[in-house]
This record gives C-alpha cells, structure tokens and sequence, in this order.
C-alpha cells in the first residue's frame, strides 16, 4: 500500500508540474527521474527509500509506456492555457480596378480611327502652363545670422532648379519617345 500511494503521489507531482510550468519531455523525465530517484534511496530528512532497484525499473517501464509515450496528449489535455504560435503575414496583392475602361475609347481602327485623329488634332487642349515657382521656406522662426540664411536659401533655390530641369529633361526626353512611337504606328496604318 505504501508503494501504491506513492507511485501514484510521484505520478500525480510530476503531472502537476508539468502543467503548471509547461515543462518539455525532456525536462519533465528529468524531473520524473529525480522524484523516483529520491524514493529508492534510504536518506533521512532527505530522502525516503520505498522502492527497491527492482521496482524502479518497474516503475520507469510502467511511465516510460504508459506516460511518456503519450506525453503530448497529456500536456495537451492537463494544461490550462494551450500555448498558441500565430504569426501575421502582410498580403500586398494588387487588385484589378473596379471599372475597366470601354474597349470603344481604346486604339480606333480602320475608317472611325481617321475620324477620331481629326477630332483629336482639333480638339488638342494647349499646353498646360508651367507650375508655380515653389513658396519660399520660412525661416522667420529661426535665429540665425543673415549670411547663413542667405547661403541656406541660395542652397535651396539651386537644388530646386537643378531637380526641376532634370525633371524637365526627362519628361522631354519620354514624350520625344511617345511621339515617335506614335508617328511609328501612324505610319504602319
């Protein structure tokens, strides 16, 4: 009876601990060990001799088959807060646009495309005027002596301009090369 009781007792500690601390397989055989071991060694405070050599193998096999081999469905079925790994992905899919422009307004062909060019040429809007020149940063707020300001802006002004004409040559260059491209496929018409 006193060997039940604590085979039982051994059994029941190293299952509490188990899901108390969410311990491992292997830290918990660990522990499981140490418990059995301290129960087969004759060590007054520490340690109580009930079992024999003989039933430590049988009491190892027994947890070995019974309790270990179903370890995780233990853990599962005893543990309070089942530990859940969730991990968040960002999806960057492109969407399609939600209305399609009319195949109609797309590339004319044969007699209505000569139709659509003229009214095209007579309808060309004029150019667009240039932009506004960009307001001029504020620098009231701030202390500092005119020269630095004077210099800062003189700066500003001259990366604004070179970024300007770059941007100017540029979309000069592009829409040289999109009205070739259209010159290319007027003439294959």
């Amino acid at each position: 009876a006193e060997k039940t009781s604590t085979f039982f007792s051994l059994m029941k500690q190293v299952n509490y601990e188990m899901t108390e601390t969410f311990m491992p397989a292997q830290r918990t055989w660990k522990y499981f060990e140490a418990l059995l071991l301290s129960h087969c060694v004759q060590r007054p405070p520490y340690s109580v001799g009930i079992f024999s050599k003989n039933d430590m193998v049988l009491v190892t096999q027994f947890a070995l088959e019974h309790y270990f081999r179903c370890f995780q469905l233990f853990r599962y079925a005893f543990t309070m807060r089942h530990m859940k790994e969730i991990t968040l992905r960002n999806s960057w899919i492109e969407l399609p646009p939600s209305v399609f422009p009319s195949l109609v307004d797309g590339v004319p062909c044969d007699d209505a495309a000569a139709e659509t060019d003229a009214k095209d040429e007579a309808e060309t809007p004029p150019a667009p005027p240039p932009p506004p020149p960009p307001p001029e940063p504020d620098f009231s707020e701030l202390e500092l002596p005119p020269n630095v300001l004077q210099s800062v802006q003189e700066a500003l002004r001259s990366q604004v301009t070179a970024v300007r004409n770059e941007l100017e040559e540029h979309y000069s260059k592009r829409s040289a090369g999109l009205e070739e491209q259209i010159a290319r496929l007027e003439k294959k018409k």
